[in-house]
C-alpha cells in the first residue's frame, strides 16, 4: 500500500517513467453518497461536471483530448474506506470500465487511457498545525522537495494541488516558496483558486478556477498562470475579449460554463479564460479598497481627537491581508516591480504608524500636552499614505479596463473634499461600475 511516507519515492518513479506528466492532488475529496444536501432536500448520488473535486473539468477536458499524456490523482481523506473512490466507481465520465487494481499496491488505480489514482486515507498536516502537533510527516516538506523536483528545466511534469477543506492553501504556497531554492509558477500550481475561494465547495468549471494547461515554445507542458502575464498581456486579453467582461456573475458564468455546455470550453480560446481570471484578480484587490482602505480612511477622519482608537476593528487587518496578497502575486510577477515596492513601502508605513497610535494609546496619558499632537499628526499621515495606496493600486487596475488615469486622480480629489466621509463607498462604487467587473 501507498502511503504519505513512501508517496514522494511513488510519484518520483512514476514522473521518471514517463515522457510527460501531471500530478494532481486533492485533499479532503471523499464522496459521500449520503451526504444531505439541504437546498433540494435530497442525498447527493453523483457528482456534476462542476462539483467532481476527483476529476475536475481541467483535468477531464485535458485528458479527453490528450490521451497520451499520463495523469497522476492523489486522493487524501481520512474517510476513505474500503471502496473504490468516486472516480473510478463512477459511471459519470469517459473512464468507465477502463480500471483494475494495481498487483503491487491496494490503493492504486490504474486506467488504460493513462489515469492513475492513488487513494490515501490519512491527514496531512502542514505550516504551525504540523511542528505543534509534532507529527512524524512533515506534507510540507514532502510538497517542497516535490516542487523542487518539477522545476528543474528538464522536467515536464506540471503539479496541481487544492484542498476541499476550507483551509487557506495560498498559505502553503507562501511556505514552500520560502524553503524552494526553484519553484516554476508555470509548472506548479497550489490552490486552484489562487487564494480567491476557501470554501469546500465551488463551481469548479467556473473559468475563474479553471487553470489552463497547454505547451510552451519547446513543446513541453505549461500552466499558464494569469498571474505571470505582463501588464500589456493582460491590457490585450480583456481589450480582444471585453464582451465576455459584461455582466460578470455567478449567473453567466454558469449560463456560458454548464454541465449540458462542457465541451464549450474545447472551442474556447484560452484567452477568454483567463480575462475572467485576470479580472478575478483585480476584483480581490478592489474589495481590499473597498473594505479595507476606505473604512479606515473614513474612520480617521470622523473619530475625536481624544477617542481611543480601536484601529483593529477598522481596517488594519485587511491592510495586512492586503500586504500578504501583493506580496504573494509580486514573487510571481503580478504586478510592475515599482508598483509592487511602492505599495508594500506604504502598507508597512501605515501599518507602523497604526501600532504607534495604539501604543501611545495604551502607554500615554491623554491629558498630556503632546498627546494631541502626536495623534493628529500620525492620523493625517495615516490618511495622506492610504490615499497614496488607493491611487496606485487604482492606476495599476484601471488602465487594463480603457479608463483615463486622470479620472483615479479625481476621484482621489473628490475623496478629499467629501465632507461626509460616509458618502465614500457611494462613490468608489460609482467609479468601479465604470470597469464593468
Amino acid at each position: 500500500m501507498i502511503t504519505l511516507h513512501t508517496l514522494k519515492d511513488y510519484i518520483i518513479k512514476f514522473v521518471n517513467s514517463n515522457v510527460s506528466s501531471i500530478i494532481y492532488f486533492s485533499t479532503g475529496s471523499y464522496f459521500n453518497t449520503n451526504e444531505h444536501n439541504q437546498e433540494l432536500n435530497t442525498n447527493i448520488r453523483h457528482w456534476g461536471f462542476k462539483d467532481n473535486q476527483q476529476l475536475p473539468p481541467f483535468l477531464h477536458d485535458f485528458k479527453f483530448k490528450n490521451l497520451d499524456i499520463t495523469i497522476l490523482i492523489i486522493l487524501i481523506d481520512q474517510s476513505f474506506n474500503d471502496e473504490p473512490p468516486y472516480i473510478v466507481s463512477s459511471s459519470d465520465n469517459f473512464l468507465e470500465k477502463s480500471w483494475t487494481i494495481s498487483q503491487e499496491f491496494s490503493n492504486l488505480y490504474l486506467s488504460s487511457f493513462g489515469l492513475n489514482v492513488i487513494k490515501i486515507s490519512d491527514k496531512i498536516l502542514w505550516g504551525d498545525i504540523c511542528i505543534e502537533s509534532q507529527t512524524d510527516f512533515n506534507f510540507e516538506q514532502l510538497m517542497v522537495e516535490l516542487c523542487e523536483y518539477v522545476s528543474k528545466p528538464l522536467s515536464n511534469t506540471l503539479l496541481f494541488y487544492h484542498e476541499f477543506t476550507g483551509s487557506n492553501v495560498i498559505l502553503l504556497e507562501h511556505l514552500i516558496r520560502k524553503k524552494t531554492i526553484q519553484f516554476n509558477p508555470n509548472k506548479i500550481c497550489i490552490d486552484i483558486t489562487r487564494g480567491a475561494d476557501m470554501s469546500c465547495y465551488f463551481n469548479l468549471s467556473n473559468p475563474e478556477f479553471y487553470p489552463i494547461i497547454t505547451y510552451d515554445e519547446l513543446n513541453k507542458l505549461k500552466y499558464i498562470n494569469p498571474d505571470m502575464l505582463t501588464n500589456d498581456d493582460k491590457i490585450n486579453i480583456i481589450v480582444q475579449y471585453r464582451k465576455f467582461t459584461t455582466g460578470f456573475n455567478d449567473n453567466s458564468q454558469d449560463s456560458i460554463f454548464s454541465k449540458s455546455n462542457c465541451n464549450y470550453l474545447f472551442q474556447t480560446p484560452n484567452e477568454i479564460i483567463l480575462c475572467f481570471q485576470i479580472i478575478k484578480n483585480d476584483q480581490v484587490i478592489l474589495n481590499y479598497v473597498m473594505n479595507g482602505i476606505l473604512p479606515l480612511i473614513r474612520y480617521l477622519n470622523v473619530c475625536n481627537e481624544n477617542k481611543n482608537f480601536n484601529l483593529q476593528m477598522w481596517g488594519i487587518r485587511h491592510l495586512i491581508s492586503l500586504k500578504n496578497y501583493i506580496q504573494n502575486k509580486s514573487s510571481i510577477q503580478y504586478l510592475d516591480f515599482k508598483y509592487t515596492t511602492t505599495c508594500l513601502n506604504i502598507l508597512n508605513h501605515v501599518i507602523d504608524n497604526i501600532e504607534l497610535i495604539e501604543e501611545i494609546n495604551k502607554n500615554e496619558i491623554t491629558d498630556n500636552p503632546d498627546y494631541n499632537e502626536n495623534i493628529n499628526f500620525l492620523k493625517n499621515e495615516i490618511i495622506f499614505n492610504l490615499y497614496h495606496i488607493m491611487q496606485e493600486i487604482l492606476i495599476n487596475i484601471v488602465i487594463k479596463y480603457q479608463i483615463n488615469v486622470f479620472e483615479v486622480d479625481e476621484l482621489i480629489t473628490e475623496f478629499r473634499e467629501l465632507k461626509d466621509k460616509y458618502n465614500m463607498i457611494n462613490v468608489y462604487k460609482k467609479f468601479i461600475s465604470k470597469l464593468n467587473i
